[in-house]
């Protein structure tokens, strides 16, 4: 009976060792779950910044869509679909007027029923008569930064938060809105000392609204090409939001042929 008993003991405590088995188990498997998860989401992460670059914030857009921009300054119809697409653009511009829900932002910001004032005779010689500089080989390239709601930039709101690698022109030109109480994100692009009406875009222009009647703020780019064949170019913006990519980008360029 005793070896019966000492018999039993081998047997309880393989029990136990089973039990503690399945009890890893488990656990063991939402572990490893875990780790393929994240393992998944990493690979995610590793092609958009290592092959596609980070995510671009949405709202930063070009009017002209096309990364190549090619024309002839000679040959007008070159650049004719390039000239449509502008006066297509301006034509909600041309027909604002103040009143009603419409009002004048750069002495007040707006409410969600309210819209901005935006001129169209603010972009100077990028106007629909100069060909919108094609013609001049001094080509306009107009942007927009349409915020969303869920995913807005933010100006810079102090002088000591300026980054160092931000443009001279554009820090000084920044630094002289504030002092006017006035908050703007910056735009700056490679090959160009040309912004019409501002180098960036005012806060009180930016605010979404529910309205009909609301007008994209625009910035409107020109460039020199006098003499060159092709330009790439780079536009930034400069903004104080913190994010994985603080400074959305947009590359293009333009081309001068007769081949286009």
């Amino acid at each position: 009976m005793v070896k019966a008993e000492y018999e039993l003991a081998p047997q309880e405590g393989q029990k136990k060792e089973g039990s503690m088995a399945g009890s890893k188990k488990k656990w063991l498997i939402p572990l490893l779950i875990t780790v393929l998860i994240l393992l998944i989401v990493a690979v995610v992460l590793i092609v958009l910044f290592v092959e596609g670059g980070p995510p671009q914030y949405k709202g930063f857009e070009p009017i002209l869509p096309d990364k190549r921009i090619c024309f002839d300054p000679k040959n007008e119809s070159s650049y004719q679909k390039y000239v449509q697409v502008y006066n297509k653009m301006i034509e909600p511009y041309e027909a604002a007027r103040l009143g009603g829900d419409m009002i004048d932002c750069t002495l007040r910001p707006p409410n969600n029923e309210e819209v901005c004032y935006f001129r169209d005779t603010w972009f100077d010689d990028c106007s629909k008569i100069g060909h919108w500089g094609f013609k001049t080989s001094s080509p306009c390239y107009f942007l927009t930064l349409d915020q969303h709601r869920e995913f807005a930039v933010e100006p810079y709101k102090k002088t000591d938060v300026l980054p160092e690698e931000m443009p001279k022109y554009l820090r000084d030109y920044i630094k002289e809105d504030l002092e006017d109480n006035k908050e703007l994100v910056g735009l700056h692009c490679s090959g160009s000392d040309y912004y019409k009406p501002l180098p960036g875009f005012l806060k009180n222009f930016l605010r979404p609204s529910n309205s009909t009647n609301y007008l994209t703020p625009l910035v409107a780019v020109a460039f020199d090409l006098n003499g060159k064949d092709h330009l790439d170019v780079e536009c930034t913006v400069w903004s104080n939001t913190t994010l994985v990519n603080p400074f959305p980008k947009i590359s293009f360029q333009f081309q001068i042929s007769q081949n286009c």
